[in-house]
């Protein structure tokens, strides 16, 4: 039988597939990189970061044919730490993939992917059950929804759960709208509440969303024409209503990327909003601007028109709670409003001048403890001293994936903390857990345990140099037969592992394995060789394999457990640290919390 010829679409999507795969990921395999391509196109507008799309991305075994799992409230991932929705009518959205390298789609995946919503979806099955189905990163994801949407159901004004199918064909074959119809028929009965559908997107599909580029421009109509503070500022008033417009993007969502990462938290119900919000709600002879402080704006470009300002990448450093409370005033009462906020736009000269303005807005306000650790002097310093090497930092979310940076050379907060806990406090269990990368950020004691300020710059560098060697060692191939014995042939119970691989990396690179902030920071990373790195992981995968049998947990369980950790620690003949108390420590006593006796009541 003849293969079918590529069409001119397909063969013009596998070219920019090509390079976007050289340019962006070149150490990825090709499934990996379309998975996390699809995803990001696929939540484009929502502007997750890097470490957010990974974090939803499923692979391995026993996935049921879901590639990518995401569920959006208000616009913003639910973490598994949020159990209750702050407020009443948010706007849930799950979107689940399957995505295929393929140049055509596949009936058996359409099969499979109507077995797994029927199963995974319906909310009377028992999670036990599940669990021995699906694997445990899935499992994770859909147990975090669960608990979500049975403990707000009534808080759910809208919601929508949206299934695609991906791969590089051109078209699907008519022969699959039976199935097709299935899909939408199940996702309908699992929620009748919500609007479904299911979408194949193929070659012409994914060219179109590949060819549309994020805006980078958006547009603040004004109530009068601004005064030019000539120093590289507008103050203007803003009908209240086009403020609101300006806060909502193309799907109605509050614009994510308008908010800086550590900016972010919306502080729910409190005295100064529930005014806010009264104030919205009345109309006196008062006008808004004269109650309340207004907003500010940094952006890097203004252009300036008639009762027009073009922002270029705004982002609104202070006003959060003034912006929410009106977006979500507006999403409910979508009104005309003559009433005027007060907007302040800055223009700074240079980053440096862009964190001041940031820090001194909003000291004004009482600010929640860990959100501008963007701004600390310690993360400049990190990201500076990065500049000079094969790796970059990024302090401000997408700020080098929006350049273009390869996906590999790129270091985020989170997973430098994480890599820092694994490598430096040989603490893997707390990288382990689902909602580190914003817990060790955000908790005062393991943030100064992480980022105290006196450790040697290297000390950073060669961290995450270890956990990216690590991580690229195991997206080898081969290590699929090689640790087959240990884990069953499941390359995702592998990656659970990691953190606990790149302390034992650390632990063998420094001399007489004692870590410390010197002496890891000496450690040329170079150096250590793919034997070493094998040995690591085979010692890890070992230990896990057998404490499962053990404990009759999954390997996800259990790398979360301290007590094993100090077990397999002591194993491997760790000495005592010294130079700093751990997160565990008794001052009582002056020893581990665990002193290194497994409890089984933590597995």
């Amino acid at each position: 039988m003849t293969k079918e010829k590529p069409s001119n679409t397909q063969l013009l999507l596998d070219s920019i597939l090509k390079e976007r795969h050289l340019s962006l990921s070149p150490e990825s395999d090709e499934s990996t990189f379309f998975e996390l391509l699809v995803a990001s196109e696929l939540l484009k507008s929502f502007d997750l970061g890097i470490d957010e799309i990974r974090d939803g991305l499923i692979g391995g075994g026993m996935d049921g044919g879901i590639d990518g799992f995401y569920v959006l409230v208000d616009g913003d991932p639910l973490t598994p730490s949020r159990t209750n929705a702050e407020r009443r009518d948010v706007t849930v959205e799950v979107i689940v993939f399957q995505s295929k390298t393929t140049p055509s789609f596949s009936g058996t995946a359409l099969d499979k992917l109507i077995s797994t919503l029927s199963t995974l979806f319906d909310l009377g099955r028992d999670e036990r059950e599940l669990r021995r189905l699906y694997s445990t990163r899935l499992m994770g994801r859909a147990s975090a929804f669960r608990a979500f949407y049975l403990s707000n159901f009534s808080r759910i004004a809208h919601m929508s759960f949206k299934v695609f199918y991906a791969t590089r064909g051109e078209r699907p074959h008519t022969a699959f709208a039976a199935q097709e119809s299935t899909i939408e028929q199940v996702s309908s009965r699992m929620f009748p509440e919500a609007d479904t559908s299911f979408s194949f997107v193929g070659a012409p599909e994914l060219l179109k969303m590949l060819r549309t580029p994020r805006a980078q421009w958006i547009e603040l109509k004004l109530s009068e024409d601004a005064l030019n503070a000539d120093a590289g500022g507008f103050i203007a008033l803003v009908r209240l209503s086009d403020f609101a417009e300006f806060l909502t993007d193309e799907d109605g969502y509050r614009r994510r990327r308008l908010f800086i990462d550590n900016v972010r938290d919306f502080e729910g119900r409190n005295g100064v909003n529930d005014a806010i919000a009264q104030t919205l709600r009345s109309s006196g002879p008062v006008d808004f601007w004269m109650l309340n402080n207004g907003v500010t704006i940094v952006a890097t470009d203004v252009r300036q028109a008639y009762r027009t300002l073009g922002l270029k990448e705004p982002k609104i450093v202070n006003g959060l709670q003034t912006s929410t409370v009106l977006f979500e005033h507006f999403r409910a009462n979508p009104n005309e409003d003559s009433r005027t906020i007060l907007v302040r736009v800055v223009v700074p000269p240079d980053g440096a001048t862009r964190d001041q303005i940031i820090i001194a807005t909003n000291n004004q306000t009482d600010i929640k403890r860990g959100v501008l650790r963007a701004t600390d002097s310690i993360h400049k310093d990190i990201e500076a001293f990065f500049a000079g090497t094969e790796l970059v930092y990024e302090r401000q979310r997408n700020a080098y994936r929006n350049e273009g940076v390869q996906l590999e050379k790129i270091v985020t907060i989170p997973q430098l903390a994480r890599s820092l806990a694994s490598s430096l406090l040989q603490e893997p269990f707390l990288s382990a857990k689902v909602n580190s990368q914003t817990r060790l950020v955000a908790n005062r004691t393991h943030y100064e345990q992480l980022f105290p300020g006196n450790y040697p710059l290297d000390t950073y560098l060669t961290s995450a140099r270890i956990i990216k060697r690590v991580e690229r060692f195991m997206g080898r191939p081969a290590l699929d037969h090689e640790f087959d014995e240990y884990q069953g042939g499941k390359r995702t119970q592998l990656w659970y592992t990691q953190w606990h691989v790149a302390m034992l990396v650390a632990l063998e690179a420094t001399p007489n394995k004692n870590v410390t902030p010197s002496s890891l920071a000496d450690v040329d990373v170079r150096a250590i060789s793919d034997d070493e790195i094998e040995n690591s992981i085979r010692i890890v995968n070992e230990f896990f394999s057998k404490k499962r049998r053990d404990y009759k947990k999954t390997v996800y369980q259990l790398t979360k457990s301290q007590a094993l950790n100090d077990l397999l620690l002591k194993q491997v003949g760790a000495p005592a640290r010294d130079w700093l108390k751990p997160t565990g420590f008794d001052s009582s006593t002056n020893k581990r919390a665990s002193d290194r006796t497994p409890r089984t009541r933590n597995l």
